[in-house]
């Protein structure tokens, strides 16, 4: 049985990205919310940049921000505030 897009951020982002960026070719790079977020403010994911789009499982037509990805708008307000605050900053 499929999995529906959202399950798949949850509980496969990285096979997801890895796939669809070997697929891409060289064009595509990969990032993680790791390599964003210091703090570990953010949960846990991975996602595909292809040309100054990112992409996931959710998101097919790609955003310009990688914080319009669903995972990070499913976000408790108040984290997503501290991770806003902390980016400023820096």
């Amino acid at each position: 049985m499929g999995r529906n897009p959202q399950e798949i951020n949850e509980i496969g982002c990285s096979w997801f990205a890895m796939t669809v960026a070997s697929d891409i070719g060289d064009e595509a790079t990969l990032q993680e919310s790791s390599e964003v977020d210091s703090d570990d403010i953010l949960p846990p994911h991975m996602w595909v940049i292809y040309k100054n789009k990112c992409y996931d499982a959710e998101t097919p037509d790609g955003v310009d921000d990688f914080l319009d990805l669903p995972i990070f708008k499913r976000m408790k307000k108040s984290d997503l505030k501290k991770f806003l605050e902390k980016r400023r900053k820096s």
